[in-house]
Parts: C-alpha cells; structure tokens; sequence
C-alpha cells in the first residue's frame, strides 16, 4: 500500500513543509514527521525530525481515517513544533501527551503529560499552538 500523508503543514517562515507519513498496515513501520527543506537554488532536503513509536502499540493496526493520531503544530516563532508523544507514560498504559520538539533537529526540547483518562476513546488528537500573550 503506498504511503499515508497526514497533517501538511509550512514553517511560519514558509521555507519548510512537514507531513506525517505513515505506511500501511501501522506498525509494520513507525509513523513519521518529516520535514522538507526548500532553500532557493538548493535542492530539497528532507530531514526525519520525529518517529511516533510511543503513540500506538507496537503491532498496531488503523483504519487509514485513524491516522490523525499522529498530529503536530508549528510554534507561532517557526523554532519548535508540538507533537503527540507518550514518552515512557504510554509503555505503561498512560496518558499521551504532548512533546515540545526543536524544528531544527528534532531533539525533544519539553514534554508535556496528557490529561489522566483524558484520550478520547478513538484516540483522536488535534494539536494547536497558541501565540503568546
């Protein structure tokens, strides 16, 4: 089956484009966020800035309409990008929550705990990033 592409979305600045990409069945592979990189007169670079392996089950199975799972919002300033993450929270049976990631390499910056029986019973998550006051 090809590949899944949910949530596009450009940098603040316009000069990046991130997808998750995810190939069917999951959890034959990881889901990913991928970055692609437009530079003007460089070719494009793709840079992989984070694997969702803590949000399902390894083995899982979704419906492609259950993709959404695997959501991500830009920060207003373009340095950060908010992900769905579980870190070890998931590997125990908790809540997901929300890992702040840099939109440079990827690295984890913070991470955030969901809210305790907060997961919708789908799994279903949508992120947003407001501005700062």
């Amino acid at each position: 089956e090809p590949p899944v592409f949910e949530d596009l979305a450009w940098s603040p600045d316009g000069r990046s484009l991130a997808v998750s990409v995810t190939s069917p069945p999951t959890g034959a592979t990881w889901p990913t966020l991928v970055a692609l990189r437009f530079e003007p007169g460089e070719p494009v670079r793709t840079d992989v800035l984070h694997v969702y392996d803590d949000v399902v089950p390894a083995g899982t199975q979704l419906l492609p309409w259950q993709y959404n799972v695997f959501s991500f919002a830009w920060s207003p300033d373009g340095t950060r990008i908010a992900v769905t993450s579980a870190g070890d929270a998931a590997l125990v049976g908790g809540d997901p929550g929300v890992a702040e990631i840099s939109a440079d390499d990827g690295h984890v910056l913070a991470r955030h705990p969901g809210m305790p029986g907060g997961r919708d019973p789908n799994g279903f998550y949508g992120l947003a990033w407001l501005p700062e006051r």
